[in-house]
């Protein structure tokens, strides 16, 4: 049994880029980015995400070359670097051109388990504790008493061992 190219769903945030028209094909009907990555046996939403880590530049030569790839699409032909940069300004993270965002996504540089974060959960930890101690103390007795558990009269009410044998 074959397994299906990608079982991921499709991702929305790459919508604007892929449904961006580039052109015209052939027989002049719109061409966009989505058709004519499929053209080339190329997943779309892959090579989207895909551009979308790379820095500008290099996204805009990667585009330019696959849409010189094309056969038969003159509109397209006539500049492909022209047509490839405004096009890839039209992803997610090139909307934005921050580097930052860009190594978030990627994963880079974002550590769950950093030093900070630890302090961080240990102080909201001890200051909750510290509030419950808190509000304990401020409880008069009464509620305190009826808060004990049962156990403690129940073992008054077990007479104690024979210890004579």
């Amino acid at each position: 049994m074959t397994r299906p190219a990608s079982t991921a769903p499709l991702a929305r945030e790459f919508d604007r880029f892929l449904f961006a028209s580039i052109g015209l094909d052939r027989n002049g009907l719109p061409l966009s980015v989505v058709s004519a990555l499929a053209r080339l046996d190329i997943d779309p939403w892959h090579e989207a995400s895909e551009l979308n880590l790379m820095p500008r530049e290099a996204a805009t030569n990667r585009l330019a070359l696959l849409l010189a790839r094309l056969p038969d699409h003159p509109s397209v032909h006539q500049d492909p670097a022209m047509t490839a940069g405004p096009v890839i300004a039209l992803l997610p993270l090139h909307l934005h051109g921050n580097a930052a965002s860009r190594a978030a996504v990627s994963g880079v540089g974002t550590e769950t388990n950093s030093p900070a974060a630890l302090c961080g959960f240990l102080a909201l930890m001890v200051l909750l504790m510290g509030a419950q101690l808190f509000m304990a103390s401020r409880l008069p007795q009464q509620h305190l008493d009826a808060a004990m558990p049962v156990s403690r009269t129940v073992a008054t009410m077990v007479p104690p061992p024979d210890l004579s044998r």
